[in-house]
């Protein structure tokens, strides 16, 4: 059955199908007229409204968007704007904001000039306003292409046009390789040139008219709206277009109403053929107008969606009602799947007589794509957390509180998820509270990720843990997202390697400190040979006692320096004196390095304060260094010049703070950058197996990150090599 109405009928019943909201101004008596949709999207029927005016507008309007629709208003009045439009909220009857695209146009004139009658409408645009926040928060290229929810999308650089979507090739008839890199200002009309340039440079994000070109040269009513966003870490603008070709072309009195309808406008039959589609079809399916006419809207579903909506449709049949936002997959004429959202009024025939459906449909496909993509990636992120072997933790970054954890962290811990989610990690955390928050906000800051803890598990048992920490935005709150490793043993296998390290260093020292012993010991002898001979010589008696006596306490203070550095003392941190420590340490090994015609000086700092060390600890990093230093001048045989190890004190700030710097450089051969780069792995090293295991520095990094400090070198092959070390100067625990 052919449906032969009226234009202005046909319009009446697509604003009811698209359920938009009527309203007329009687601007200067106040007076207004509103339909029933127009109260419907803010949760009212006309009669609670009634009696309504002017004022019943001002009264529902949020006070921050009716100053922004007056300002409007006064510009549409004095002919600036051809068209009113604003995207304002108003209050819903149960309290909340409803976004609603108000637009209006004057109709009718006093005869001074002044605007009588305005006629506009309202559409509930809440859910592409939630939408666009959502996209808002996606990757910066997606975000940047859809910004805005329908239409051509240009992403430019001061003009350069550096992305765009399809529908700007469907509206400027260009292919997408031709507009990329193209001059975005020629798809602009000449003489709105001008226009367009003055809101980019002022950053004007208010939706406005020109005039576009497009490939074939027409020119074409264009609706643009702008915005700078954030593309690949750069600042550039985002366009949004809107081609009002068919929307100017509607009758007068409803030309603002068709120009707010997005979206493709279509009708159907009893069996559901189309029989009216417009003409922006073509944007939505990639067909004609004329491949549409005639085939049934199934046609173009897929074969799951076939059937649901078959089902549906005959519900509408029997039921004879509106409906809305009837979600439907479709295929696109080059093969890809587009998602509607259809909403429809049933039409009536003279004799109410059933005839069909006229409605709307809505090109929902790439914020289902976008939904689907973020729910996936929910999926999976929840999947791995919860089911990782490794311990994660979602920490508050603001307040420490533990927001999730996962099955790992709740058998490491021992508490329960419950428990967990009540708890802070200050409460695992031994540091004080004033060292977690600092270390919060260094983690929330990106200033360091990864971190070493004593953890306190619910047993009461103190382990050792190593944090790594990425900050995430989770339901807009800054989170912590931890990975936690059980360190304990690995902690305790280093402290092993180190002691054993030092144990074995007794035995590379052990023959130069004999030899050293066995001079004064061979002295000693000597004079007590002498004495046997002149026994009543009171003279050289006198001064071969003190001769005695003094070799007596060399060879004391060589057992006492070796028997410190042999003490297991590795958790005793105390004030210490460096430089006495430095002397100590190379007392050890002089005997050593002077008879392999190595020679060692030193420059030690005299306003040294006494330092909080480890004091065995300190002395394997001195012995470890010096140990290399003579390793590489033992292996440089070419060398002409003097062998020379050089040991250095001073102290500096790093970042504000007092530190200790020991500098042990050598004259020997040096290292290359890929060793360099090696240095610092454990068991690495340059030697022969049978004389190094490559735990030297390896063990020098671990006590220095025990004792808050850190480690630098410095080396060119061939002539020699620097390291430096730094401890923090504190005086008090």
């Amino acid at each position: 059955m052919n449906i032969q109405l009226s234009t202005e009928d046909r319009l009446l019943n697509i604003l009811e199908g698209t359920q938009a909201g009527t309203w007329e101004w009687g601007v200067q008596s106040g007076e207004v007229i509103f339909n029933n949709r127009w109260a419907e999207i803010i949760g009212y029927t006309i009669k609670e409204l009634s009696p309504v005016s002017i004022e019943t507008w001002r009264k529902l309007v949020h006070p921050d968007d009716l100053q922004k629709s007056n300002d409007l208003l006064l510009r549409h009045f004095d002919g600036e704007l051809e068209y009113y439009e604003c995207e304002v909220r108003m209050r819903h009857k149960d309290g909340h904001w409803v976004w609603v695209l108000d637009r209006g146009k004057v109709c009718s004139w006093t005869e001074t000039g002044k605007p009588l009658w305005m006629f506009g409408t309202h559409v509930d645009i809440s859910e592409q306003v939630l939408t666009r926040e959502a996209l808002a928060s996606s990757e910066d290229r997606f975000k940047a292409l859809s910004d805005a929810s329908f239409g051509g999308v240009i992403v430019h650089d001061k003009g350069l046009i550096l992305d765009c979507n399809q529908g700007l090739t469907d509206i400027t008839g260009f292919s997408r390789d031709e507009l990329i890199g193209m001059d975005g200002f020629k798809l602009i009309e000449p003489r709105s040139l001008d226009t367009v340039l003055s809101h980019v440079r002022n950053g004007y994000t208010e939706r406005y008219e020109v005039e576009g070109v497009r490939k074939n040269g027409a020119v074409y009513p264009l609706s643009i709206r702008g915005k700078d966003v954030c593309y690949k870490g750069e600042k550039v603008r985002v366009i949004e277009f809107f081609d009002l070709t068919e929307s100017k072309e509607a009758e007068k009195r409803f030309e603002d109403i068709a120009t707010s309808l997005a979206g493709r406008i279509w009708e159907v039959d009893l069996a559901g053929r189309y029989i009216y589609v417009s003409e922006n079809i073509q944007d939505a399916l990639g067909y004609r107008v004329d491949e549409i006419l005639g085939k049934k809207t199934f046609d173009f579903m897929t074969e799951n969606q076939v059937e649901k909506s078959a089902a549906f449709f005959e519900k509408l049949l029997a039921s004879t009602q509106a409906f809305f936002d009837h979600e439907n997959w479709n295929y696109h004429k080059n093969g890809q799947l587009v998602c509607f959202s259809t909403s429809g009024v049933p039409i009536f025939s003279k004799d109410s007589e059933l005839i069909g459906f006229r409605g709307v449909d809505k090109d929902i496909t790439e914020v289902k794509k976008l939904i689907e993509l973020k729910d996936e990636q929910a999926r999976l992120f929840q999947s791995m957390f919860i089911n990782h072997h490794a311990v994660m933790m979602l920490i508050e970054a603001e307040t420490g509180k533990i927001v999730d954890v996962n099955k790992a962290a709740i058998e490491f811990y021992g508490y329960s998820k419950e428990i967990f989610k009540g708890m802070f990690i200050q409460q695992i955390n031994q540091l004080s509270d004033e060292e977690v928050e600092k270390v919060r906000t260094k983690a929330s800051h990106g200033e360091q990720t990864h971190f070493e803890f004593k953890h306190q598990l619910s047993s009461g048992e103190i382990r050792d843990v190593e944090v790594f920490v990425s900050n995430i935005n989770q339901k807009e709150k800054s989170v912590l997202f931890s990975i936690v490793h059980d360190i304990t043993e690995r902690k305790k296998l280093m402290e092993e390697q180190s002691r054993s390290a030092q144990l074995a260093a007794l035995g590379t020292v052990a023959a130069g400190v004999a030899h050293e012993i066995n001079n004064p010991i061979q002295g000693i002898l000597n004079f007590a040979e002498l004495l046997k001979l002149k026994p009543e010589d009171i003279c050289q008696v006198k001064e071969i006692a003190d001769r005695i006596d003094y070799e007596g306490e060399r060879i004391a203070k060589l057992t006492s320096n070796l028997l410190s550095y042999a003490k297991d003392s590795r958790q005793e941190i105390i004030l210490s004196e460096v430089n006495e420590l430095i002397s100590s340490a190379l007392s050890l090994v002089g005997s050593k390095i002077k008879h392999s015609k190595v020679k060692i000086t030193t420059e030690l700092a005299q306003d040294m304060p006494p330092v909080l060390l480890q004091p065995q600890s300190f002395q394997q990093i001195i012995l470890n260094l010096i140990d290399n230093a003579y390793d590489a001048l033992r292996y440089s045989q070419e060398l002409s010049e003097e062998k020379n190890i050089k040991v250095k004190t001073s102290r500096g700030k790093r970042a504000g703070d007092d530190f200790l710097r020991v500098d042990v450089s050598d004259n020997g051969i040096g290292m290359s950058g890929d060793v360099l780069n090696k240095v610092h792995l454990a068991f690495f090293t340059t030697k022969p197996s049978s004389e190094g295991t490559g735990l030297g520095l390896s063990i020098v990094s671990d006590i220095l990150k025990k004792h808050n400090g850190f480690m630098e070198i410095e080396s060119e092959e061939g002539k020699g090599t620097n390291v430096s070390f730094y401890i923090p100067i504190k005086t008090t625990m």
